[in-house]
């Protein structure tokens, strides 16, 4: 009892010592915060000879990985413009040069299914939603028409307004999915098109 009673009052002596030294310790410790993330990898809840880990690793390796990182791209100006594509076309271009990166699927690449024109009836025809980028304003616009009026496009790679769209890439079997800040950092992406009016979560 009496050496709680001395260590009480050499703190209370020494308080104002004692939080000017806490200082370059507290700042210290937000730089090493800044490395902080969650894993949310399967591996990670397994030990590794769990035999339903291998069972998984086998999955992986006969159907590929069912694991994806999502980027966000937000353009206030709209992402199905001339502009806003072809920075939504570079980003996932960008992106499937990542090492680790099986897959990248956005608007600029995704297979659209439609009703052939002019015939009746009209037999499916599967290609991609958008042949090639637009070049001028008219064009930009009867490819927001289309990609708009798909449901199956529609809250999954773009919203409803087309001011924000998602780029989905595909990992690599075995490859672990970026969510840690130190990975994110290495995950940024160059783009050869500048974000002017938008956005890209991961990206430069």
């Amino acid at each position: 009892m009496k050496l709680a009673l001395d260590i009480v009052r050499v703190v209370d002596h020494y308080r104002w010592v004692l939080l000017v030294s806490l200082v370059p310790v507290l700042m210290l410790s937000l730089l090493a915060a800044r490395d902080v993330g969650v894993d949310n990898a399967v591996d990670v809840w397994f030990v590794d000879d769990d035999p339903a880990l291998a069972r998984y690793r086998g999955f992986q390796d006969h159907f590929g990985n069912d694991e994806v990182v999502a980027l966000a791209v937000i353009n206030e100006d709209g992402v199905l413009t001339v502009d806003g594509l072809a920075q939504l076309d570079a980003i996932t271009r960008a992106a499937a040069t990542v090492p680790g990166i099986a897959e990248v699927t956005s608007l600029t690449n995704v297979v659209h299914i439609r009703a052939a024109e002019g015939q009746d009836p009209a037999p499916p025809v599967v290609g991609p939603l958008i042949d090639a980028l637009p070049g001028s304003a008219s064009q930009a616009q009867l490819l927001r028409s289309r990609a708009l009026s798909d449901p199956l496009v529609v809250g999954s790679l773009v919203n409803e307004d087309a001011t924000a769209a998602l780029v989905l890439a595909r990992l690599e079997s075995g490859a672990v999915p970026p969510v840690s800040v130190a990975d994110r950092a290495a995950l940024r992406l160059p783009l050869p098109h500048p974000l002017s009016a938008g956005r890209c979560a991961l990206c430069q």
